[in-house]
């Protein structure tokens, strides 16, 4: 008998019911299965949006908030600052833009003529809205992982696109027409270093690569061994680190009090910049600390600033010392305590393995967090330069090395062979908090608390002069840039001193102005006014009101005074919103007037 074959699975679409239900339901495979993958205009206007919005958002007004935070201290240091009702705001854009990849940009025309930038990242306010985004990615995120993955590549690309979009609002106009300076942000260097690290956090939240490696030391001893000899002194290096940075900061604040003097609780209200900027001053200090430079280099010249080259500084300074020794002995302790307590000799290893990924660790956050600036000159200056301010990264890395190598042999040493207490007994708890769900309503509420509280203080204490002051720790950088020197032939030298109300070191100046040279009556003139312009600009943002005084003006740090003055200029007006100079040539070639309200230079003496 003939052996009959049993049907396949395989039917032909002859054989298969033609009802309205096979056809809805065999055309979405069919298609998917031929074209692979969709193309990108289905992608993006196809799926679910909501948890990439969610991410989105929240992450962007977090970030927000803490900026708007930072520049906080406009309300505490009252009037002096100078900012508008809306000033916080403008200068939370700044320090958003500061945070994820963007500079401040400025340029002017008439007086005003050239341009700059200054960008210094925030790096607590960085690293808050990368950790937000993970934590509400994976509080949102599906259980499938490609589904998770094509939403974590979607928040990623959303949360860029929004804080672009913010970053417009650092574009502003200021002063009369002709004289103007233009203040701008770049969103598209916001949206690409966004879309990158953000990127990088989606990828690894999507991916889980830790619990991937936990699966994998559990099959292959080869990685096993690699995570016990390793594990913990990353760990370690994390805990040290952390806290050689945490009293670097408390030092800096505590030697900024000391140095301020009678302003020292300008020092406390200005408590929310240097909040903001804890990683880099803490970084700036450890670096002092342990032996290195905090360097600058303009142009062709450069500056350094360490222990050794503060020549009659008090002894308390060298008390700094101490700073490393302390971080690495309580990192070490971490490890004995964490470590098995049946192998004293791999803790002890443990505490001198910790350099590598100190090290690591230390080239992150210091490249991250220096100071860059740019400046070219007007038209009838053309002189530009270019640098950055901030630790001397290379000789750094060298020198936490040997002070992680050294101090944590000596460490594991001490340790294993002292009669210490018997480890806690049971597994350590791991941290459970990480693994709870994001409460993404009550982040948002505090969030837009911060801001309308924050938005009402500025507006109560705003005024209605035109300042820069709008733009936050941008301004007082560029006001420092503007009244340092930096006029030696060789290219520029500079200094750094501590400044009580920033973080950074004062930033050496992009431009030097020659001396005025022509003969011809209106340029000196035009010049010399310029300079004294400049000066009481500089009198102005540290005083409630412009000044009469020529000899006060003299004494702000301002390239040509009083040297470019080929005559006598006095000032017959100047209150807390304006002022005017008049300047007399000694040829009596004529006489020529500055009106802060037209920011040129007229012939007569009209004030």
């Amino acid at each position: 008998m003939p052996r009959v074959e049993a049907p396949t699975a395989t039917a032909s679409a002859a054989d298969t019911p033609t009802t309205p239900d096979t056809l809805s339901s065999d055309v979405e495979p069919v298609r998917a299965a031929g074209r692979g993958s969709r193309p990108p205009v289905e992608w993006v206007a196809g799926g679910d949006w909501r948890t990439p919005a969610l991410v989105a958002g929240l992450t962007a007004l977090v970030a927000y908030a803490a900026s708007v935070l930072a520049n906080s201290y406009l309300i505490w240091l009252g009037s002096d600052p100078h900012h508008s009702a809306s000033g916080v705001f403008r200068s939370g854009v700044i320090t958003l833009a500061w945070a994820f990849g963007s500079p401040v940009f400025g340029h002017g025309n008439g007086s005003a003529g050239g341009g700059g930038s200054v960008g210094m990242a925030p790096l607590p306010i960085s690293l808050l809205g990368l950790a937000v985004f993970a934590l509400a990615f994976r509080s949102a995120a599906s259980a499938d992982r490609p589904d998770r993955t094509v939403t974590a590549a979607r928040s990623a690309v959303l949360t860029a696109f929004v804080l672009a979009l913010i970053g417009f609002g650092g574009f502003a106009t200021f002063g009369p027409r002709g004289d103007q300076l233009h203040v701008s942000t770049s969103p598209g260097r916001i949206f690409g270093w966004s879309l990158l690290f953000f990127g990088l956090v989606a990828l690894a939240v999507a991916t889980r690569p830790i619990e991937r490696l936990r699966e994998r030391t559990e099959t292959d001893p080869r990685w096993q061994r690699l995570a016990d000899e390793w594990w913990l002194p990353i760990k370690g290096a994390a805990v040290t680190l952390g806290l050689a940075i945490a009293l670097g900061w408390i030092a800096g604040v505590c030697a900024a009090v000391a140095e301020a003097g009678t302003q020292a609780f300008d020092v406390v209200k200005a408590l929310p910049v240097l909040l903001a900027y804890f990683v880099n001053l803490g970084l700036d200090v450890m670096q002092f600390a342990m032996g290195g430079a905090l360097h600058a280099g303009v142009g062709a010249g450069d500056a350094t600033f360490s222990l050794w080259h503060r020549d009659g500084a008090p002894a308390g300074y060298f008390g700094l010392l101490l700073l490393m020794p302390i971080a690495i002995a309580a990192g070490s302790t971490w490890i004995f305590r964490h470590g098995d307590p049946a192998d004293a000799t791999g803790r002890a290893r443990a505490c001198y393995r910790m350099a590598l990924p100190a090290v690591l660790a230390y080239l992150v956050l210091a490249i991250a967090g220096r100071v860059g600036f740019s400046a070219a000159g007007s038209s009838g200056s053309p002189i530009g330069t270019s640098g950055h301010a901030g630790p001397q990264i290379l000789l750094g890395a060298v020198i936490l090395a040997a002070w992680f190598l050294v101090g944590g042999f000596l460490m594991g040493r001490f340790l294993s062979e002292r009669s210490a207490a018997p480890p806690s007994s049971g597994p350590h708890r791991s941290a459970a908090w990480i693994r709870r769900p994001l409460p993404t309503a009550a982040v948002a509420v505090v969030s837009l608390g911060v801001l309308a509280l924050v938005g009402i203080g500025g507006a109560a204490t705003a005024d209605t002069h035109d300042d820069v002051g709008d733009f936050g720790v941008a301004s007082l950088l560029l006001l420092f840039s503007a009244s340092a020197d930096s006029g030696s032939s060789d290219g520029g030298s500079a200094s750094i001193e501590p400044a009580p109300a920033v973080p950074p070191p004062s930033l050496p100046s992009p431009i030097a102005v020659p001396p005025v040279t022509s003969n011809d009556p209106f340029t000196a003139a035009d010049k010399t006014l310029a300079f004294y312009a400049l000066a009481e600009d500089i009198y102005r943002a540290k005083n409630p009101s412009y000044t009469r005084d020529i000899g006060v003006l003299q004494q702000q740090d301002v390239q040509g005074l009083p040297a470019t003055t080929q005559g006598t200029v006095t000032i017959p007006r100047a209150d807390a919103s304006s002022f005017c100079i008049e300047y007399f040539s000694d040829t009596g070639q004529g006489s020529f007037t500055y009106d802060s309200n037209d920011r040129i230079a007229t012939p007569g003496a009209t004030c």
